[in-house]
């Protein structure tokens, strides 16, 4: 098999559909191999998309993540940006954001709320207002602590 140099305008080609086409499917548009384009990019150091890359970061949900990353459940996140849990937590990492959730503790003043308005026959939910928690947090704050 003889060898084929690349053209300008295979190169140029191949700079223009790399952003919007994979190395399979420029190969195709080029009759070249798939080998042959792997390597013209790694050579010329452009990055095609993968095949199976399916979620795009936009500005948008980039400034989501940055909002929300560590407030909010990240399976709620992924719903809401249409992505997987190892895309967002990949995302995340290179933008230098933590997802994982920090536990607030309960301050004195809230356990001291919690058990009086317990001890008065309140539903968990009005005490959940009244100490800034969800209902199910104050519910099992109090499972733990029963006296």
């Amino acid at each position: 098999m003889e060898k084929r140099y690349w053209t300008d305008h295979e190169v140029l080609v191949l700079k223009v559909f790399s952003e919007i086409e994979t190395a399979e499917e420029i190969a195709k548009r080029l009759n070249r191999s798939y080998a042959s384009v792997h390597c013209k990019c790694q050579k010329m150091k452009i990055k095609t998309i993968r095949k199976n890359k399916k979620h795009v970061w936009t500005k948008e949900k980039v400034e989501y993540l940055k909002k929300y990353a560590g407030k909010i459940k990240t399976r709620t996140m992924c719903k809401y940006l249409g992505c997987t849990y190892q895309a967002l937590k990949h995302k995340a990492s290179k933008l230098g954001i933590s997802i994982r959730i920090e536990k607030v503790s309960w301050s004195d003043s809230q356990l001291t709320t919690l058990f009086q308005m317990k001890s008065e026959g309140k539903s968990y939910k009005e005490i959940s207002q009244a100490v800034g928690k969800s209902p199910n947090a104050c519910k099992c704050k109090w499972a733990y602590l029963k006296p």
